[in-house]
């Protein structure tokens, strides 16, 4: 996070970037939507405190069963965050391959988009697919529960108005030194 800081990075949310995809507008120089999947406790007691500490705030997509659960994120911590400036977004209600179980798609967005949006008082536009597995007909059904956007994982970190309903977002994973981290990034020098 120190290193984004340093480049002259700054944190969006997921539904910023949206707004501006779909209405116009402007982000900052070198905006940077860090997401977090899963709903797992130590976003917030790790993450959150470092990004809040340096400025940025974040997208956290939550699985609707996990909620309140051993080791995941408490009703109270995801409020604490939308108050800071993060987003929540919708994992699904139980993190099950979309496109292979098409039949539990009301469950699995729909519901869970209400869900999330009764518990914490607090919009949910947009959808993670689990796994970031989708088809078409997982796509439309995401749309048709209202969201304005949805993302998935892969290699760009360019985004247009035609892929609302897959952003890519690329992984940062456990193993990645700062050099490997840079890699990702679509500026790795300081900004001028």
């Amino acid at each position: 996070m120190e290193t984004l800081v340093s480049l002259g990075y700054a944190g969006i949310t997921v539904p910023q970037l949206v707004e501006v995809l779909i209405n116009g507008g402007s982000l900052p120089q070198r905006p940077v939507a860090i997401t977090f999947d899963d709903g797992d406790l130590d976003v917030y007691q790790n993450a959150f405190p470092v990004m809040q500490e340096l400025g940025l705030v974040g997208t956290f997509y939550v699985v609707g069963t996990r909620l309140d659960s051993d080791d995941f994120i408490k009703v109270d911590q995801l409020k604490e965050m939308v108050a800071a400036g993060w987003a929540i977004g919708c994992h699904s209600m139980t993190h099950i391959d979309l496109t292979l179980n098409h039949d539990t798609l009301t469950y699995e967005a729909g519901v869970c988009k209400n869900f999330l949006e009764e518990a914490i008082d607090t919009p949910v536009s947009t959808f993670a697919y689990p796994f970031g597995s989708m088809d078409e007909f997982v796509a439309g059904k995401v749309s048709k529960y209202g969201y304005s956007a949805a993302v998935g994982l892969g290699t760009s970190s360019d985004h247009t108005w035609g892929t609302l309903y897959y952003l890519s977002r690329l992984e940062v994973q456990n193993a990645y030194d700062l050099e490997m981290f840079k890699a990702l990034l679509p500026w790795a020098e300081p900004a001028k």
